[in-house]
C-alpha cells in the first residue's frame, strides 16, 4: 500500500502544479483504503489541500467522509492565505510609510510561483529588517497593528497578530553554528532597492537551498520545500553566481542532487539510487522532520556521550529561548536547567524524551543509512 499511495501522491501533485493528466492506471489505484493512507501522508506533508483540489478536479473523491476531510484542508489553506496576504499588506504599508526597508522571505515570495498563492501554505510571514530598526519596527507593529511580542531569539522576534497570524521578524539570517553565516550576513548586498527590496534571483535560490539544507541536517523536512526548489529553479533565470554562492558554503553537491530528485518527481526523469534515498528520507520526515531523525543525526555528529551531555546541559543561548527570564537574569540558569529536566521527564515532552532514549539505545540500520546519505550529499 505504501508504494501505491506514494505513486498516487506524486501523480496528483503533478496534476495540480503542471496540469499533467492523471492517467487511468493511477485512477484505478484510488480506493477508500488508498485514500485513507493518502490523507495521512498528505497531512504529514502539509499538502492535503493540493491533493484535495487535484482529487476533486478529477472526480476521484469516492468516499464522502474522506471527501469532507480533504476539502476542509483546501478551504483552510485558502482562508489562511487570505489572512496572510492581508497581514503582509498591512505590515508593508506601515514600513513603507516610515521609510524602513525590509525584505520579504520564504513563503510570501515563493507562493507567487504557484498557480494560486493558496497552494503554498505557510505557518508564518517572514520578513528581514536591519537590526538597527528592530526597536522601531516592533513599536510600530505593536502600537499600529496590535501585534503581540511572544519571544525574542538570537536572529528573530516572534509576534502574533490579533487574527492569529504568526510573524517572524528577522534581523539576521544567520544563527549560531550556521555553516552559511559568512554569505548570509551579506544579504543586503544582494537586494534590488528599485524593486521593493527583493532579493536577486541567485541569492534567493541560494538562501532557499541553505535553509533546506539546515532543516535536512537537523531532522529532515517535507516535500513542500522540494516543490519550492523546483518552482524556483524553473520559474527564474540565473547567472553563475548561484553556483558560486552554493560552492562557498559546500552546498553545490547537495543542491544538484535535490534538483535531480525534484526532476524525477515532476518531470518524470529516471530515479537514481540517491534520489530514491532522498525520497525515502523526506517522505518519512514529515513537514519539519521528526524526533527520531533529529536524535540519529545528532548522535552521528556528537557521539553517544556528547549527545547525552548536550541534552542534559543546554547552552545558555538555547536555554534562554525556552526561558525568557534568563535574558535579564542569567544567574537563574541552574534553576532553569532543573525545571527543563522535570519538563522533559514528566511534562508534555516526555513522549519525545522516550523516543530519543530509545534511539540512543538502539543503534539500528537507520542511523547508518542517514549517515551514508549525508556523506553522499556532502553535508
Amino acid at each position: 500500500m505504501k508504494k501505491i499511495v506514494e505513486k498516487i501522491f506524486f501523480a496528483l501533485l503533478n496534476f495540480e502544479l503542471s496540469k499533467k493528466e492523471v492517467d487511468n492506471e493511477i485512477k484505478n489505484l484510488i480506493t477508500t483504503d488508498s485514500l485513507t493512507y493518502l490523507y495521512k501522508l498528505s497531512i504529514e506533508q502539509d499538502l492535503a489541500h493540493l491533493i484535495a483540489d487535484s482529487l476533486e478536479q478529477n472526480n476521484l473523491l469516492c468516499d464522502e467522509k474522506l471527501k469532507n476531510l480533504f476539502l476542509k484542508e483546501r478551504n483552510k489553506a485558502i482562508f489562511r492565505d487570505e489572512q496572510r496576504k492581508h497581514e503582509f499588506e498591512s505590515i508593508s504599508n506601515i514600513l513603507k510609510n516610515v521609510g524602513i526597508p525590509f525584505i520579504p522571505l520564504k513563503g510570501i515570495i515563493i507562493s507567487k510561483l504557484y498557480p494560486e498563492t493558496w497552494m503554498r501554505t505557510s505557518c508564518d510571514i517572514d520578513i528581514l529588517i536591519n537590526k538597527n530598526n528592530l526597536v522601531k519596527v516592533k513599536e510600530l507593529l505593536v502600537t499600529k497593528l496590535n501585534y503581540m511580542v511572544k519571544g525574542e531569539f538570537s536572529h528573530d522576534v516572534s509576534l502574533w497578530s490579533q487574527s492569529g497570524v504568526h510573524l517572524e521578524l528577522h534581523f539576521s539570517l544567520t544563527d549560531k553554528g550556521d555553516t552559511c553565516s559568512r554569505v548570509l550576513k551579506d544579504v543586503w548586498h544582494y537586494v534590488n532597492e528599485d524593486n521593493d527590496y527583493k532579493l536577486d534571483n541567485d541569492f534567493l535560490y541560494f538562501y532557499h537551498v541553505s535553509h533546506l539544507a539546515k532543516h535536512f541536517k537537523s531532522g529532515g523536512l517535507g516535500v513542500r520545500f522540494f516543490i519550492d526548489e523546483w518552482l524556483l529553479r524553473n520559474k527564474f533565470s540565473y547567472t553563475n553566481k548561484k553556483d558560486i554562492l552554493l560552492s562557498e558554503c559546500g552546498l553545490l553537491t547537495f543542491a544538484n542532487e535535490i534538483s535531480k530528485t525534484t526532476d524525477c518527481w515532476f518531470l518524470g526523469e529516471k530515479e537514481t539510487d540517491i534520489s530514491l534515498e532522498i525520497k525515502e528520507f523526506v517522505l518519512h520526515s514529515g513537514l519539519y522532520g521528526n524526533i527520531k531523525n533529529q536524535a540519529v543525526i545528532q548522535i552521528n555528529k556528537k557521539g553517544k556521550l556528547g549527545y547525552i551531555l548536550s541534552k542534559i546541559f543546554l547552552p545558555y543561548d538555547e536555554l534562554k529561548c525556552q526561558y525568557q527570564v534568563l535574558i535579564k537574569r542569567k544567574w537563574l540558569m541552574p534553576f532553569c536547567q532543573i525545571a527543563r529536566w522535570f519538563r522533559l521527564l514528566l511534562g508534555k515532552s516526555k513522549a519525545q524524551t522516550k523516543i530519543k532514549l530509545n534511539t540512543l539505545q538502539n543503534n539500528d540500520k537507520s542511523q547508518a543509512n542517514i549517515k551514508d546519505l549525508f556523506d553522499k550529499l556532502e553535508i
